[in-house]
């Protein structure tokens, strides 16, 4: 039985769950594995029993998208977090032996995972359900009490799933909220011992201000520019077709979609040519390809558009807009914006792509070494296996996929997650458990050290001992 009603909640009734969390924590104390497994079996038995109602709650936010996307991009997605939390959290939960310098022998040092305690998960509206239930996974596996604040741009799907969890967990275990703004704010000033954020740049300041009143930690997932580059001898229909699919994907609404495209300038019109053939066996009827959330990112994306082309853009028409329909725009590449233009320096986060030209690739290697704005997602086209592996080493970024998009996301046995101006932290898989623990180091001293020889007032054997240590090479 919950303790305190789920959905849209007051300041007072946000406050009293949080502490309802915090008490049922405390009183606890840790928890054994099986109880950390039934809290993911539940999870995985809501998501999966009602995987049909959530995807059509997600298709009406969107306006109609496929079902076929929602499971594949949201729902297939957290079951495989939670598949994998239920076959390796057991073994990551237990005390880990790490090695101790023979100095200290017969020592021992462990590292101890154990649960932080209360995890704040603040969703986005683009992926409602794998954005808010993702960290929730790594979070009950590790032990810890987790609250989530539930997006309000995509309403059906943040109530239906609040319902869903409030009949399938007790509110001090798992527990979700919907609100506005101001319960973002909220939100994002109660004491978390962790506090996971995923959205815009802007947001995510504001988060982490409000977040450092209580040295919160957070766990910030904040997208950017992601970048692409096609390299010289890339197979320019292999290319166009993986970018197109990382584009089209929720109508470009995605974090790590592609954003930037790097093309060399004698390529220039093959790689359009490439785009728009592809576009055409991708998109036989565009009427079915995803939506806008709404009216307000419609205007914003034609905003950008319209304006990079008053500056004297050109502009290619990828994929023809749905007819009637302002919510499913044309898919559109504009070639070498202006610096100044907000394309060249907003994240799209919609169906346009940015090409931009060079003539040199190891200038451009130098210049994606040097972005302001470190991207949260690179995709490299290439062939040429050396450079693959000097780029993965040196170009910052979040992740890479090598000759395709938006993949590296999948795996859950990689991390996911920010750098720089793209975020902070990583979650999914083993790291994801770790975020969500206090890996807690402890030294077991012997019964039979001799460190007490080392006690002041130091003797002369003290001080032979450190001389041996202070010269030895």
């Amino acid at each position: 039985m919950s303790l305190v009603k789920a959905g849209t909640i007051s300041q007072k009734g946000l406050l009293a769950l949080f502490e309802s969390q915090r008490d049922a924590f405390l009183a606890a104390g840790k928890e054994g594995w099986p109880q950390r497994k039934d809290r993911l079996i539940r999870l995985r038995r809501l998501v999966s029993d009602n995987a049909m109602h959530l995807a059509h709650a997600v298709s009406e936010d969107f306006h109609g998208k496929a079902l076929e996307e929602v499971f594949l991009a949201e729902i297939s997605q957290i079951l495989s977090e939670i598949d994998l939390m239920l076959s390796m959290g057991c073994r990551w939960s237990r005390a880990r032996r790490v090695p101790t310098p023979w100095t200290f022998f017969p020592a021992r040092s462990f590292l101890c995972p154990a649960p932080r305690g209360l995890v704040g998960v603040i969703g986005a509206w683009n992926y409602p359900l794998a954005v808010s239930l993702t960290p929730a996974v790594d979070a009950l596996a590790a032990g810890n009490r987790v609250l989530i604040k539930l997006p309000e741009r995509s309403p059906e799907t943040s109530a239906l799933l609040s319902e869903l969890i409030e009949k399938s967990f007790d509110a001090a275990e798992l527990a979700a909220v919907v609100g506005g703004p101001e319960v973002g704010q909220e939100f994002s000033r109660l004491p978390f011992n962790l506090l996971v954020y995923t959205g815009g740049g802007a947001v995510g300041q504001a988060v982490m201000r409000e977040a450092s009143e209580n040295l919160t930690p957070v766990l910030l997932e904040l997208g950017g520019k992601s970048q692409c580059l096609v390299a010289p001898g890339a197979d320019l229909s292999h290319a166009a077709r993986r970018i197109l699919v990382g584009k089209l994907l929720n109508a470009g609404q995605t974090c790590i979609a592609p954003d930037v495209v790097h093309v060399h300038r004698i390529s220039l019109e093959s790689f359009l040519q490439a785009l728009k053939t592809q576009a055409e066996e991708l998109c036989p009827d565009v009427r079915s390809l995803s939506a806008l959330i709404d009216i307000r990112q419609a205007r914003r994306i034609a905003g950008l558009v319209k304006q990079a082309v008053e500056l004297g853009t050109r502009c290619e028409q990828i994929v023809p807009a749905s007819p009637g329909d302002i919510l499913r725009p044309a898919l559109v590449a504009l070639i070498d914006p202006p610096a100044e233009s907000r394309i060249a320096q907003e994240e799209i986060f919609g169906p346009a792509l940015v090409l931009s030209l060079y003539t040199d690739i190891e200038e451009k290697i130098t210049q994606l070494r040097a972005l302001e704005q470190t991207p949260l997602a690179l995709y490299w086209f290439d062939k040429d296996q050396r450079r693959i592996e000097r780029v993965c080493q040196t170009v910052p970024c979040g992740g890479i996929t090598v000759n395709d998009t938006l993949l590296h996301y999948a795996q859950n046995r990689l991390p996911f997650g920010g750098f720089g101006s793209s975020g902070m932290g990583a979650y999914h898989g083993k790291i994801g458990f770790e975020a969500m623990s206090r890996m807690t180091p402890v030294f077991n001293q012997s019964a039979f050290s001799g460190f007490g020889l080392l006690d002041p007032p130091y003797s002369k054997t003290a001080k032979q001992v450190l001389n041996f240590f202070v010269r030895k090479k």
